[in-house]
């Protein structure tokens, strides 16, 4: 009966840590809030943390990130960019498209893989 108390306790104990934990962790609502009106932003991370590595009211290009990339897009236009991920041997990309606030504005890649933004294009019909 007292392991049975003992273990109880450390449950809940456990869960309010994580709840506590929860609750102070920095959304990725936030982080992308770290971003200025009229600015396109890229994290060199895939999780929106701490300040955008990169800050431009222009097209971005090679931009390299060794794990996860993400990128908001706070300007005026519609922008599509292009990624690029190297998975030794070989690598593959994508072409994306980000619209303007409040549309889908921001994406994220969240992988253990080099990234490169090979270029952003603003203004491009997506």
């Amino acid at each position: 009966m007292r392991n049975l108390r003992r273990a109880a306790a450390l449950a809940a104990v456990s869960l309010s840590l994580c709840a506590a934990g929860l609750v102070f962790a920095p959304s990725a609502a936030a982080a992308q809030d770290d971003c200025p009106d009229e600015h396109l932003c890229v994290w060199a991370n895939g999780t929106y943390s701490g300040p955008p590595t990169w800050k431009s009211t222009t097209e971005l290009y090679d931009l390299y990130s060794p794990s996860g990339l993400s990128i908001v897009n706070n300007t005026t236009d519609d922008l599509r960019f292009k990624v690029v991920y190297r998975y030794v041997p070989r690598e593959t990309w994508v072409i994306g498209c980000l619209y303007t606030p409040p549309g889908a504005n921001a994406h994220a890649w969240a992988m253990n893989s080099p990234l490169t933004l090979s270029w952003t294009q603003l203004g491009v019909l997506c």
